[in-house]
């Protein structure tokens, strides 16, 4: 028999790998032109969010410059993310009655987490919230540990059994599910799972390691989902085309994408077109690779290929795993920030650019945002980033380091290629 692992060094995300409906219970799936999905919560801001960042996993900071950058530790209670959790999802809300209010989603996994399924921070989705993007506080979700999202127990035969991540959410127009708001628009999460399948990974090279023969691991085969909601905190599952409920399923043997597909994201590129990026990493290239899929509705999707995979120079020679893509205020074009492996498999934030979303040229020498320095929180390793422009003209990049917590970078004013970590000063503030 083969043997399992638990432990995948380097294959998903450059940071989270680099480890050397009140009641609505069980979350039913939904088909496509099916019932109405789940009773109507009004979308609404939690009174309770609080003014500042002073929980448990924040009471040990030492000085400023080792936790600057940071906005979200560990959790310091009993929780689904007590023992890591990554992957910042950001949105920003302005409304004239409420003013401006901020949504984070990601994922997290527990102590309690089957050990089985592969030691990455996906496990099951939560939320926080804040008033100004940098003073956040966690939502109380009603499914279990406090998430809004877990692994599907109840549906055998789904691709998100032993554990899930998101990779986006957004509010996106439809009129394909009843009872959406008067404006027909409904929060898409796009996110991906794994079921227990034992993949097979015998004498596969990764960055940093190589699996010895007979070496096998449970969850690896991600395939990406789609959950819907009316408030952005009680889901439901959308089942796509693929009979495991996925929206596509990973690539046949040999192909780019054959491991797993994961960590989607996706953008408008104008009415009656998404365009989904997501990434695997190609066995045969040893790098990670970025592909995309498009399609007209946002539910049913078909995959176009392999797109960028780094490999300019040593500090992205193996590849690009999590990205972030927004429209390019200076063209017509589009931005990536793309999360890349050095030779060295040391990791970075890059600046792609591309003026049709496809074509991707490197824009940055040299990483627009680096891991911290000696003993800083974000010292071993930063990914998944997330871009958030500002009504000024700046930009915050939010990004992760595996295990220690979430950060966010602001811009340089209007100069989204030089960032500065959010002074501590101003998060306990």
């Amino acid at each position: 028999m083969a043997g399992r692992i638990g432990l995948l060094l380097v294959f998903a995300t450059a940071s989270e790998a680099y480890i050397t409906a009140p009641g609505i219970g069980a979350v039913p799936s939904l088909r496509r032109g099916g019932p109405s999905f789940c009773p109507r919560w009004a979308p609404q801001i939690r009174p309770d969010v609080l003014a500042a960042h002073r929980r448990a996993g924040a009471a040990g900071l030492r000085a400023a410059s080792v936790t600057d950058g940071l906005v979200l530790g560990p959790p310091g209670t009993e929780r689904f993310d007590d023992v890591k959790f990554a992957m910042p999802v950001v949105r920003r809300f302005e409304t004239e009655e409420d003013g401006e209010f901020w949504r984070m989603w990601y994922y997290g996994r527990d102590s309690s987490f089957d050990s089985d399924v592969m030691s990455l921070p996906t496990g099951r989705v939560g939320l926080c919230e804040s008033r100004n993007g940098i003073h956040w506080e966690r939502v109380d979700g009603q499914q279990e540990l406090n998430s809004i999202l877990t692994h599907n127990k109840d549906e055998w035969w789904w691709f998100d059994t032993a554990h899930c991540g998101l990779g986006d959410v957004q509010i996106l127009p439809t009129s394909k599910i009843k009872g959406q708001e008067e404006d027909g628009s409904v929060y898409f999460m796009y996110y991906m799972g794994g079921d227990r399948e034992e993949v097979d990974v015998s004498g596969m090279e990764f960055p940093g390691t190589t699996f010895p023969e007979g070496t096998s691991i449970k969850g690896l085969r991600m395939r990406i989902g789609l959950c819907l909601s009316f408030d952005g905190e009680h889901w439901t599952r959308f089942e796509g085309d693929h009979h495991s409920g996925a929206v596509f399923d990973c690539g046949e043997e040999g192909e780019w994408d054959s491991l797993y597909c994961g960590w989607p994201q996706v953008v408008l590129v104008e009415p009656g077109l998404y365009r989904m990026y997501y990434h695997s990493y190609d066995a045969n290239a040893k790098r990670f690779t970025v592909g995309y899929a498009e399609s007209d509705d946002g539910f049913a999707w078909e995959k176009k290929g392999a797109i960028l995979s780094g490999g300019q120079d040593s500090s992205d020679a193996k590849g690009v795993g999590c990205r972030h893509v927004v429209q390019d205020p200076k063209s017509d074009g589009w931005l990536m920030y793309g999360e890349c492996v050095a030779e060295d498999n040391s990791h970075g934030i890059h600046l792609f650019k591309s003026m049709d979303g496809i074509n991707w040229k490197r824009a940055s020498d040299e990483p627009v945002l680096r891991s911290g320095e000696g003993d800083s929180w974000d010292s071993s390793a930063i990914g998944c980033p997330w871009a958030v422009p500002m009504p000024e003209g700046s930009l915050r990049l939010y990004y992760c380091a595996p295990g220690k917590g979430i950060g966010m970078a602001e811009s340089e004013g209007d100069d989204w290629t030089k960032f500065k970590k959010v002074s501590q000063l101003k998060v306990t503030g």
